[in-house]
């Protein structure tokens, strides 16, 4: 099972694909609380009801409003935090547009990928590193599709238009 490290406040966002638009902010939720076992939308990588992989919702950095999620690594692979978005569908034409906000540690990095079955961890469109050194890797099938920075210790906007 392929994990890895996300170590950040994480996810103020909106996800947009063919008129279907999903946002959370996580103000609908109590700090200290598991997200996939409250939410009726995120879900774990183990279990649609949380689990082990589950992480809590915290009020001690947000970008806007009170709240964020933190996802924290205590694994050199990453982990045991692995929260996952279902799509209502497969996206494979059309336009999708994610849009997020990010607090990555400084020395630290995160990560997040697109899954490409609904069957998640079977196959891996994208995967989406966020390096300790600063720089950020767009990946898809092993190869390096764009390489940029990002800052570290501070909150910033990840925005990724895509022609599916």
């Amino acid at each position: 099972m392929k994990k890895r490290l996300l170590t950040s406040l994480f996810f103020a966002g909106v996800l947009s694909a063919s008129a279907q638009t999903f946002s959370d902010d996580f103000e609908s939720y109590t700090a200290g609380e598991m997200l996939a076992a409250t939410s009726a939308v995120w879900e774990t990588w183990s279990s649609p009801n949380g689990g082990a992989d589950d992480a809590s919702i915290t009020n001690n950095n947000a970008h806007s409003g009170t709240n964020s999620l933190y996802l924290s690594s205590t694994g050199a692979n990453g982990g045991p935090a692995d929260i996952v978005l279902p799509f209502p569908t497969e996206i494979a034409v059309g336009q999708f547009n994610l849009e997020m906000w990010m607090y990555v540690n400084s020395g630290t990095g995160a990560y997040f990928n697109f899954q490409e079955n609904a069957n998640i961890g079977t196959s891996w469109a994208s995967d989406i590193y966020f390096l300790a050194d600063g720089t950020t890797q767009f990946t898809s099938g092993g190869g390096l599709m764009l390489e940029c920075s990002y800052p570290q210790g501070t909150w910033f906007k990840l925005r990724m238009e895509l022609d599916m």
